[in-house]
């Protein structure tokens, strides 16, 4: 039975993906999974032919979903999916094995137009859909995709304005222990503001432009 997975959080872009694979694709059977971790091991009892990846997880970001997906599942063609198209991120997507990527804004034609592409290559016309990344592969991979799934869940928290304290609450560690992993994010990515590693966050689609939460002043994050 050819399969398809959506892993994807918002109800209502996951629940438009559902009714358009329905409607428009031979698909017989679509599951959706809201988080990462719970759509990794759906994907691998699943192993669908197709799966559409979020960028931006719960307890297990997207990239580190495709590298799973790859390393267990070849045959299963991955495509991802972002609010945030940075040449950065297509480059990332093309090294790290994704069939496609998908830009959230853009009409469900084109969503339609990558799942042929990736699914039946023969029938596509239009290389761009997914060779798009190899137009972009000499650049270099940005640092925040690089991070351990830890690391961006502490980078999440910092840029959303937490302060040291709330951040080892909500990681279950101690505060020393969060004001050490905290120095060490900032170092590693050469970024000691708050407010410059927000916008960092944001252009890198790890945290939602539209948060509407305040960054921890800058004089906070200096004491911790």
């Amino acid at each position: 039975m050819k399969s398809a997975l959506i892993i994807e959080d918002q109800v209502l872009f996951s629940d438009l993906l559902m009714r358009t694979l329905k409607q428009e694709t031979s698909f017989q059977e679509i599951e959706v999974c809201r988080d990462g971790k719970a759509g990794l091991e759906r994907a691998l009892l699943m192993r669908p032919a197709l799966a559409l990846v979020d960028l931006y997880l719960p307890s297990l970001n997207g990239m580190e979903v495709l590298r799973h997906l790859r390393s267990a599942l070849p045959e299963t063609r991955v495509v991802m999916m972002t609010a945030f198209e940075t040449p950065e991120l297509i480059n990332e997507f093309h090294r790290a094995g994704a069939e496609g990527y998908i830009a959230k804004q853009a009409p469900l034609s084109h969503l339609l137009s990558v799942i042929q592409q990736v699914t039946r290559p023969e029938l596509s016309s239009d290389p761009d859909t997914v060779a798009a990344a190899n137009r972009t592969s000499h650049l270099d991979r940005p640092p925040a995709l690089l991070l351990t799934g830890r690391e961006l869940e502490l980078l999440r928290l910092v840029a959303e304005g937490n302060s040291t304290k709330e951040i080892a609450t909500k990681m279950g560690i101690s505060f020393k222990t969060a004001q050490t992993h905290r120095a060490n994010l900032m170092r590693k990515l050469d970024i000691h503001e708050v407010a410059t590693l927000t916008r960092y966050a944001i252009r890198h689609g790890l945290v939602r432009a539209d948060y509407d939460g305040e960054a921890a002043p800058v004089e906070e994050a200096a004491r911790g």
